[in-house]
């Protein structure tokens, strides 16, 4: 089978296109890459994907997602359609944009497929009649950058964005937006805390999904409340007081070619350029004592992909509760915190020298158990055998 995977120009979603490339190969597949820069018009479009048997769908934002004058560009081409949602299917708050995008995966379902990390966005699509699937994150890192008993440089780290949290309202202008805020601070309260059951109360009229309507109000709800994420981390990790604490990234500013302005109080924290090379992600994670994962306030249960990196590099993590962990590992609860006052705990307890041998198993036992339950020969086999029905 020839498979077409589009290049992605935000890096982390391109590592996991090249490492999805690698795993259909290793299954016997061809596999074209498509370099979005390369496509000048339709015809070229077509050309690039009307000669392979299947187009995998993996940006939510890129080529074959823009919508041309009537339809989408993944309704164009001949190819059957998979669509791996790393992050929220929809990554805008534009009700009309997701509409438009829900009503084309209706259009196309009877030759499509669609792969989600969130367990609920599966139960909502198929009540539309669209094939979805729950499906792990992937490792962006691959396999090969297994870093072992590295000597620690630094006590805590984390790696993307944060920004001081706020004590007010966003003021999107929606009628919402107090909602909104207070999703924020009930997941800066309870890491386990449900957004999608605050558009139940908020919006109980719309919360049992019956129309694409429906689906798509709750999509939108997600995403406003989705901008506080950054919010939140900092609530978290200015928490973290009493370790030293290195952030890699920060504010995103500098994304738009702005000067970082907003930073973390403390002396403890320690700020450095983001990084996205794979050794320096992969020399990160090894060397720091603990690292921390905050999962964005777009999911209520998934495990998201820094999770399985650090694992992968052999680096130690504690990351927020999330019901699907418990699926993936038998150290998920070791592993998780619900509350910054458990979140502090556990740092204090994985930093003292006497637990360094519990941390060091815990870790040896999650890399184990995601090097199976999430490995990329799992995800490429999932993904053909739901392919072959069509």
């Amino acid at each position: 089978m020839k498979i077409a995977l589009e290049r992605c120009t935000t890096q982390i979603y391109d590592r996991i296109v090249l490492e999805l490339a690698n795993g259909f190969r290793q299954c016997g597949h061809e596999c074209k890459l498509v370099q979005p820069s390369d496509i000048k018009s339709n015809a070229d479009l077509l050309e690039a994907y009307n000669q392979c048997d299947l187009a995998i769908i993996s940006n939510s934002i890129g080529l074959l997602s823009l919508k041309g004058t009537d339809t989408f560009f993944f309704e164009d081409i001949d190819p059957k359609l998979v669509f791996i949602h790393h992050d929220a299917p929809f990554g805008t708050e534009d009700l009309q944009a997701i509409n438009d995008k829900l009503d084309a995966f209706v259009r196309i379902k009877d030759r499509s497929v669609h792969f989600t990390i969130e367990k609920s966005d599966e139960v909502d699509m198929k009540k539309l009649g669209i094939q979805c699937h729950a499906i792990t994150h992937i490792n962006s890192l691959g396999p090969n950058f297994f870093k072992g008993d590295q000597s620690h440089v630094r006590n805590v780290a984390f790696l993307g964005h944060v920004v001081p949290p706020i004590d007010q309202p966003i003021a999107f202008g929606n009628a919402d937006d107090m909602a909104y805020f207070q999703s924020y601070l009930s997941r800066v309260a309870k890491m386990d805390h449900s957004v999608k059951s605050d558009f139940d109360r908020v919006h109980p009229a719309n919360s049992e999904i019956v129309t694409a309507s429906d689906i798509s109000l709750k999509m939108q709800y997600i995403q406003y409340v989705n901008h506080f994420s950054m919010f939140q981390r900092g609530a978290l990790l200015q928490g973290i007081q009493r370790h030293d604490l290195h952030i890699y990234g920060g504010d995103p500013a500098w994304l738009h070619g702005a000067e970082q302005t907003r930073f973390l109080a403390g002396d403890s924290i320690h700020y450095h350029p983001a990084v996205f090379d794979r050794a320096q992600v992969a020399e990160v994670f090894a060397t720091s004592r603990i690292n921390i994962n905050i999962t964005s306030l777009q999911f209520d249960s998934a495990v998201i992909n820094r999770v399985l990196d650090c694992a992968a590099a052999g680096g130690f993590i504690l990351t927020d509760k999330k019901a699907q962990l418990a699926g993936l590992t038998a150290v998920a609860d070791e592993i998780s915190y619900s509350t910054l006052e458990e979140l502090e705990s556990k740092v204090d307890y994985y930093s003292h020298p006497d637990n360094q041998r519990v941390k060091n198993e815990l870790t040896q036992q999650l890399r184990s158990d995601l090097s199976v339950s999430c490995s990329m020969a799992n995800s490429v086999i999932q993904i053909i055998n739901r392919m072959a029905i069509f």
